[in-house]
């Protein structure tokens, strides 16, 4: 599951995330196993979309959580009841906390 990831534009601003991302380039990304893209509406740290950016370049199967913002502990998202589901069964779709 890649949950929330940040912009491209984002990432250069964090120098910690920054360092990690460089060079990463998405065309060179092969997914061992089935990976889920959840992320908020409303999230500050992705502007143009998760799903241009993460979603359609990797083909990923996508859960948008409308009332999300940055789906972090600080939002409310420590526990989050249907990511363990999730884990339990691929199938099951996540939604708000």
């Amino acid at each position: 599951m890649l949950v929330a990831p940040p912009s491209p534009s984002v990432i250069t601003g964090i120098p910690a995330i920054a360092a990690f991302a460089t060079g990463l380039d998405l065309a060179d990304v092969r997914l061992k196993a089935p990976t889920r893209l959840v992320y908020g509406a409303e999230d500050p740290h992705r502007p143009g979309g998760a799903a241009a950016h993460y979603g359609d370049p990797l083909s990923l199967d996508r859960d948008l959580v409308p009332s999300g913002g940055h789906l972090g502990i600080p939002a409310g998202y420590g526990e989050w009841p249907s990511a363990l589901e999730w884990c339990e069964d691929p199938a099951v779709r996540l939604r708000t906390r």
